[in-house]
């Protein structure tokens, strides 16, 4: 393994971890989409600085081709590997905004049963709930919040947001936790190669 595709490895994998949190505090959709491609163009970089590094000795080679095996089974790693592709050389989006949800009346213990809606909705109007038998009204807000979409791949492929990493069920389809298990990949990736200087 060439010394110097580890040392730029580690340079993406510092900016990974930087532009996770930023993943993690963007304010706006637009902000993300920015954090998004950033992330996915740092991560692949890795991916392909590794490749490059590994033609120097049959040993790093074959590693690497395990590797590339390993990706194309794994649903997490082919999404990541594709949605940069995508990003980079398609029209489509790769991401999309879920609008947020106000649910009023939710059922739950101690919550109204029974309520009643007066007002008008709209801009400039006053909606106001009451419930008819004493009890608080339950209320639950959804946030709008990014999604991952399907990504569209060479050969016709759609590839689906991935529900699965190492054969394990993903705890949550969200591009932080996506992003999480891709940059503990990439550290693992790393240090495997590393070994193999």
């Amino acid at each position: 393994m060439d010394p110097r595709a580890i040392q730029q490895s580690q340079l993406r994998l510092h900016m990974c971890r930087g532009i996770l949190t930023d993943i993690r505090d963007a304010k706006t959709y637009q902000d993300f989409v920015v954090f998004w491609y950033l992330f996915l163009v740092a991560w692949k970089a890795i991916y392909t600085l590794l490749e490059k590094g590994s033609k120097t000795s049959a040993q790093s080679r074959q590693w690497f081709g395990s590797k590339k095996t390993e990706r194309r089974g794994d649903q997490l790693l082919q999404y990541m590997f594709e949605a940069r592709n995508s990003e980079e050389h398609g029209l489509e989006e790769i991401t999309a905004l879920r609008p947020g949800r106000l649910l009023i009346g939710t059922n739950g213990p101690g919550h109204s049963r029974s309520i009643r809606f007066d007002g008008t909705i709209g801009p400039g109007g006053a909606l106001r709930v009451t419930a008819l038998d004493g009890l608080p009204v339950g209320v639950v807000q959804h946030p709008s919040r990014a999604v991952l979409v399907p990504v569209h791949a060479l050969g016709n492929r759609t590839i689906p947001p991935p529900a699965t990493h190492k054969g394990v069920p993903l705890p949550k389809q969200d591009p932080l936790t996506v992003a999480t298990l891709a940059l503990a990949y990439a550290e693992t990736l790393v240090t495997e190669a590393a070994s193999l200087v």
